[in-house]
């Protein structure tokens, strides 16, 4: 049997340490170390998307906060509505309303016709009347401040001014008087609409007058 050298046995040796590193290196380190690159892409992709969810539902707690808002608000206006969802009971409800009004400033109102309602939307519609009066320029004036801050929404879409007569107070003032004729407008709730019901077939309505089944 050969005996090795000491250079030989040297040689083998570091030859088994080299073989065991590449090994360790190929078995373990390398491995691990793919895994660990994987695992952190991964993790860079769910840290991405829990961002992105935590972005979507910030968004969606700020609309819904939003909705709320303009909910209060939308139901604060809705207080200005007439109180008649009816149209025959809202004609009356907004021709009383006006005439209060004039009432209280010691305006007559001389004509008072109803416009008929118009849907302007799914949930609202309008309803009009057309009025004439005749007062000093000071009444009408006090008049249409009253109807801006009632606590119905009242708003003047058609105004017609024309000169009437000049009359003279006790204290020789001149009074000019004006011949108005406006349309006050309000809105309501809409009325929900009928179903439409369904012809019955000829030879149908034929067999339940004879008794029969269809």
């Amino acid at each position: 049997m050969t005996r090795l050298s000491p250079r030989e046995r040297k040689l083998l040796g570091w030859g088994g340490v080299a073989l065991a590193l590449y090994l360790l290196l190929d078995l373990a380190v390398l491995p691990y170390w793919d895994a660990l690159g994987e695992t952190r892409a991964n993790a860079e992709i769910q840290a991405r998307r829990v961002r992105n969810f935590r972005r979507i539902l910030d968004r969606q707690e700020r609309i819904e906060t939003e909705l709320e808002t303009l909910r209060r608000r939308t139901g604060s206006l809705e207080q200005g509505l007439l109180d008649s969802s009816g149209d025959a009971l809202a004609g009356a409800e907004i021709q009383g309303l006006v005439k209060d009004i004039a009432a209280a400033h010691g305006l007559t109102i001389q004509n008072s016709d109803l416009a008929p309602v118009e849907k302007i939307s799914p949930h609202y519609s309008k309803v009009s009347t057309r009025i004439g009066l005749q007062a000093g320029i000071h009444q009408f004036v006090d008049f249409m401040a009253a109807m801006g801050s009632d606590p119905k929404i009242l708003f003047v879409e058609d105004l017609r001014i024309a000169p009437f007569r000049t009359s003279w107070g006790r204290d020789n003032s001149r009074n000019k008087n004006i011949r108005v004729t406006l349309a006050v407008s309000a809105l309501k709730r809409a009325e929900p609409e009928k179903a439409e019901e369904q012809p019955v077939p000829a030879d149908a309505a034929g067999a339940a007058r004879r008794g029969e089944r269809p």
